[in-house]
């Protein structure tokens, strides 16, 4: 029976020095292994950190309802919403827009993010509204307790947003609908239980039912930082266009109303309010208040600073035809569109951003392959201790007794190398591809807009102009590759 591993260490001078070795071999091996992972994931954190950030990267809460707020623009107070709206006095609309909205008769998700209620009705084709020339598609209908806007300085218990996008900007257009109850909800909420099995949808027959706001409560409202399903219905689908029909709607030039709050939204603020149902009114409005820690999810109200208050009248009307080819979409972009400077940063912008998420991509893969080749290093040179039933212990390996430990150390440094470098060749390759492509549309874009500003007579102008375009990409291009 052998020994213990400490005594014959000491009686044999020579099998104390190979275990040495075998030690600081497998140590060395394990600490490149570690600093290859260390420095994958560090990468990955910085990748992931900017993503994440460029998608939201926003944290703020409702304690003082938005005058503590810095992130982007939400300091200012030029162009901000909500702001105060007068008591319509001469509803004689000066000015029109056009909408046309299907009946929701698809499942759609509704999410509690913590900040509001949100029902995603993106890419579902439900319509939307044309205002001042441009189509804006409905991508969102949010709900805010109590109200941000106010009606001659009173707030009404719940504000909803069907929140708009243009369909060749990133410019948004807010429908805001304001809801009142025949008996308004208790000051600051009262927590209801949220997902108990016993919730049951208001009735339809409540006094001043609305069908949109019974939609949202086909299911109970998720908890924060949870969503739910709630299922379609073709029999009583919701019109969000009733909201809309025959009422007269407040238009300004405004700001989104969380951070960044950013300037770039067009308001379409309802004169009056509609008038819901109180189980209605109070479920979402405790629901909401409950996920802010009973602060209510809207933000105070900033200064008019003279800007002009239009009274609108929206008339009914068709959706525009879609061609889903984009033909007809980059047919209708204006030539004033097409020569804005921020009209194009955007779009590049959106391909550096694809660029960064193939990157991230690959940087994850790397961090994979880089922990499971730690693993397997630690697990192939790990000295074990093995005790049998009188009490003798016996190290020893998981690695099978011919594999040599110093062979296998080299081994496996050689296979974290080709890993590391395998990976980032391939995201490399990947990553040139992807900037060849943004770089020539960017050029692309260029001669487009340098062929509009020359006489149709100075073709060879032209020309040669797109040939030195094309050379200076593709030179730009092989430097970088």
């Amino acid at each position: 029976r052998q020994r213990p591993c400490a005594v014959n260490l000491l009686r044999d001078p020579s099998r104390s020095a190979r275990h040495a070795m075998r030690l600081k071999v497998r140590r060395a091996v394990v600490f490149l292994a570690r600093i290859f992972v260390v420095l994958g994931s560090t990468n990955a954190f910085k990748l992931r950190a900017n993503v994440g950030n460029a998608a939201t990267g926003f944290v703020y809460d409702y304690s003082k309802h938005g005058q503590d707020w810095l992130q982007g623009s939400c300091a200012s107070r030029q162009r901000q919403s909500p702001i105060d709206l007068p008591v319509p006095t001469n509803p004689v609309p000066t000015a029109q827009f056009k909408f046309s909205y299907d009946l929701i008769k698809a499942p759609f998700e509704l999410v509690n993010n913590g900040h509001t209620l949100s029902a995603d009705l993106r890419g579902q084709g439900y319509g939307g509204i044309s205002f001042a020339d441009a189509w804006y598609d409905l991508m969102y209908v949010n709900v805010h307790a109590v109200s941000e806007h106010t009606l001659g300085g009173a707030h009404k218990p719940l504000e909803m947003h069907m929140v708009h996008k243009r369909y060749d900007s990133d410019a948004l257009l807010v429908v805001a609908i304001l809801f009142d109850s025949a008996a308004p909800p208790p000051q600051g909420g009262v927590p209801l239980q949220m997902g108990n099995p016993a919730y049951e949808a208001p009735p339809v027959t409540d006094a001043n039912s609305n069908p949109v706001l019974q939609a949202l409560l086909r299911v109970p409202p998720p908890p924060p930082m949870m969503k739910a399903l709630v299922p379609g219905d073709a029999v009583v689908a919701p019109d969000l266009g009733l909201l809309i029909a025959g009422a007269r709607f407040f238009g300004y030039a405004g700001s989104m109303t969380a951070p960044p709050c950013a300037e770039n939204v067009a308001w379409l603020v309802r004169s009056t309010a509609v008038v819901g149902a109180d189980t209605q009114v109070r479920w979402l409005y405790d629901a909401l208040y409950s996920a802010t820690a009973g602060a209510g999810n809207y933000r105070a109200t900033m200064p008019l600073n003279q800007r002009d208050i239009i009274l609108y009248e929206p008339i009914r009307s068709p959706a525009p035809v879609v061609d889903t080819s984009g033909a007809l979409a980059n047919a209708m972009v204006s030539q004033a569109a097409k020569a804005d400077p921020e009209y194009l940063s955007r779009k590049w912008a959106r391909d550096a951003m694809r660029v960064a998420a193939a990157s991230l991509d690959y940087v994850r893969n790397l961090d994979t392959r880089l922990h499971r080749a730690a693993s397997a290093s630690s697990a192939a040179l790990e000295p074990r201790a093995i005790f049998d039933d009188s009490g003798t212990t016996t190290v020893t390996s998981t690695a099978a007794p011919s594999v040599d430990p110093r062979s296998a150390a080299i081994n496996m440094a050689a296979l974290v190398a080709r890993a590391a470098h395998e990976a980032v060749q391939n995201a490399s390759a990947t990553i040139a591809a992807e900037a060849r492509e943004a770089a020539i549309k960017a050029a692309a874009e260029a001669t487009d807009l340098v062929n509009e500003k020359l006489n149709a007579r100075d073709k060879e102008a032209r020309l040669a102009m797109q040939r030195a375009v094309r050379q200076a990409v593709s030179g730009q291009i092989t430097t970088v590759r």
